[in-house]
C-alpha cells in the first residue's frame, strides 16, 4: 500500500499534499495549485499511484459552494491525467482541526498558514482510511 494513495487539499493558490507512507498518513510540503498536475504526473511516474483523495469543501448543511465547483474542475483535470481512482472526501471542519493540530505543535501563525493545507490533506487521508476500515469490518 506504500505510496499508492495521495490526498490533496486544493486551494486557490496552494494545494496541500499528503501520502500514505506504509500505514501512516504523512503531510508533504504544499504545492502551488497551478503546478499540481505536473506534481501528480511526477509523483505517479515514481510511485504506483492508485487513488487520489481530494477534499470537497462543502457548507455545514452539505450543500456545495463556489469553491466546490473549483475543486470539481481540478478533479476533472486530475482524472484526465491517468488511471487513478479519484475520490472526493467531505472536508467540512478539517481546516479547524488542522489549525488546532498545528497550534498544539506550537507553530507560529505564519508557520501554520504555510502548513495548513498539507495538514488538511493528511486529515482527509486519515478520514478516508478510517471510513474504508469501518466499511470492511461490517
Amino acid at each position: 500500500m506504500n505510496n499508492k494513495i495521495l490526498a490533496l487539499d486544493i486551494g486557490d493558490k496552494q494545494t496541500g499534499v499528503a501520502i500514505l507512507n506504509n500505514i501512516l498518513a504523512t503531510s508533504l510540503e504544499s504545492v502551488k495549485t497551478e503546478k499540481i498536475l505536473e506534481f501528480i504526473q511526477n509523483y505517479a511516474s515514481q510511485n504506483n499511484l492508485q487513488k487520489i483523495i481530494i477534499g470537497l469543501p462543502v457548507n455545514d448543511d452539505g450543500s456545495e459552494n463556489i469553491q466546490c465547483q473549483k475543486v470539481r474542475s481540478w478533479a476533472e483535470k486530475i482524472d484526465a491525467l491517468g488511471e487513478f481512482e479519484i475520490i472526493l472526501e467531505n472536508e467540512y471542519l478539517s481546516s479547524i482541526e488542522a489549525q488546532n493540530n498545528l497550534r498544539v505543535l506550537g507553530l507560529s501563525p505564519k508557520e501554520m498558514k504555510i502548513k495548513e493545507h498539507s495538514e488538511v490533506a493528511r486529515i482527509l487521508l486519515e478520514q478516508y482510511l478510517k471510513n474504508v476500515s469501518q466499511k470492511s469490518t461490517i
